[in-house]
């Protein structure tokens, strides 16, 4: 992908602002790592139920899309939360500093998982927009984006105009695995589809997921080159 930077409202239903996000995709650094990273939180009537804001950055491995590090750092109601996770092999270690807020204790949360290959959020988007993606298609890929690994499918089913413009139409299923590579429901993502764009870019236009909390839409609102 070239160097790119996309701005995303988030919304119930499309009506309701939430919140928003903006990704980065580029940087590559001596042509040895693609870095990409994300940060934005919720807002509005969503902030006053769920305040949330976050910082997520990864480096990628440019030649196989898989991730080297993902470093970030999320923050809620009650706490503050420093990620680390670090690829070695078929060895994943990632590490959860928690700072609740209000006290001096601090928490350490340490996690292991052995498997190969996995991805991250955003290996795994370059991964699905890097494939031909024809009709009926089927990826499945394990990712790992902070304390546990879930085994995502995705299926084109479609072709058609999003927001004026040709787009490829997907759906995703996500199952978490548990103790003994045992494949579980992943309760808080009941059904999702989403479209990408039909171009060079495949960008991301938008994610409409069926969630424990409703509706929830990712919308595209910008995008430009770096």
């Amino acid at each position: 992908m070239r160097p790119i930077e996309a701005d995303y409202r988030l919304s119930w239903k499309g009506m309701i602002d939430a919140g928003s996000i903006q990704f980065v995709f580029g940087e590559t650094h001596q042509r040895t790592t693609f870095s990409a990273r994300a940060k934005g939180g919720s807002r509005g009537m969503a902030a006053k139920l769920f305040p949330f804001q976050f910082e997520y950055r990864t480096l990628i491995d440019p030649r196989t899309l898989q991730p080297k590090r993902f470093d970030g750092w999320e923050t809620d109601k009650k706490d503050t939360t420093e990620l680390c996770t670090r690829w070695s092999g078929e060895e994943i270690e990632a590490r959860e500093v928690i700072h609740p807020h209000g006290m001096d204790r601090v928490f350490h949360r340490e996690h292991q998982f052995e498997f190969e290959p996995v991805l991250d959020v955003f290996s795994a988007m370059l991964h699905v927009r890097s494939q031909p993606l024809e009709q009926g298609e089927r990826h499945r890929f394990v990712i790992y984006p902070q304390s546990s690994a879930y085994l995502v499918e995705t299926v084109v089913t479609g072709r058609e105009d999003k927001f004026g413009k040709p787009a490829i139409r997907m759906e995703l299923d996500m199952r978490r695995i548990g103790e003994g590579m045992k494949l579980e429901p992943y309760k808080k993502l009941r059904q999702a589809t989403f479209w990408l764009a039909d171009d060079r870019d495949r960008l991301l236009l938008e994610l409409r997921a069926k969630v424990f909390i409703g509706d929830v839409r990712m919308s595209l609102t910008g995008a430009r080159p770096r």
